[in-house]
């Protein structure tokens, strides 16, 4: 499917404009493509359920009903500096945006990138692989050393593991969390 016939399934309202700070939709200047980002697609904080967010290649507007605000380059996140129309349509398709209000007339606008994480059987399958995996590399060099002794090998094996096993296993604590960790992000929600 091409680029713009996702862009005409994804934003409901596709529309020219140009907005100064503070006019209202009746007011906009009809000379640049503008987009309507989809409610869905949108977090709102502090304001009202009808706000919209529109964005074109000057910045994000955000339209509360009453009047039509230009969003500052240094209130949006630095993701959005120097994009087009088409680079912050995909980025929606991958993530929500968050609008804050946090002026009488000033809004922030932020990608929401909702960090993934929580799948408690990826996180038990990656403690045991981490936990597993440390000990079978560290026993085994044991063995393989030991073994290299001849016949004083059982002695050395004993030491080996006495003196060596203790670390082993704090290591192996280390290598479980750290593949839990990885393995709860990989499988949890997006």
């Amino acid at each position: 499917m091409k680029r713009s016939s996702v862009s005409l399934l994804l934003f409901s309202t596709v529309f020219s404009a140009y907005a100064n700070p503070f006019t209202t939709l009746d007011e906009l200047d009809l000379s640049k493509s503008t987009i309507l980002i989809p409610r869905e697609r949108v977090q709102l904080c502090n304001m009202d359920d009808e706000a919209r967010l529109f964005y074109n290649g000057h910045g994000f507007f955000v339209n509360d009903g009453d009047a039509t605000s230009y969003v500052k380059p240094y209130d949006t996140d630095p993701i959005f500096e120097g994009k087009c129309v088409n680079d912050i349509m995909e980025c929606v398709l991958r993530n929500k945006l968050r609008v804050v209000k946090i002026g009488e007339r000033d809004y922030q606008v932020d990608l929401d990138r909702g960090l993934r994480g929580g799948g408690p059987t990826g996180f038990m399958i990656g403690a045991y692989a981490g936990k597993f995996i440390t000990h079978l590399v560290g026993h085994t060099v044991i063995l393989v050393v030991s073994a290299g002794t001849g016949p004083l090998a059982p002695a050395t094996f004993t030491a080996l593991e006495a003196t060596f096993g203790p670390t082993i296993e704090a290591a192996s604590v280390v290598t479980a969390l750290a593949g839990g960790i990885a393995g709860g992000v990989a499988t949890g929600p997006a």
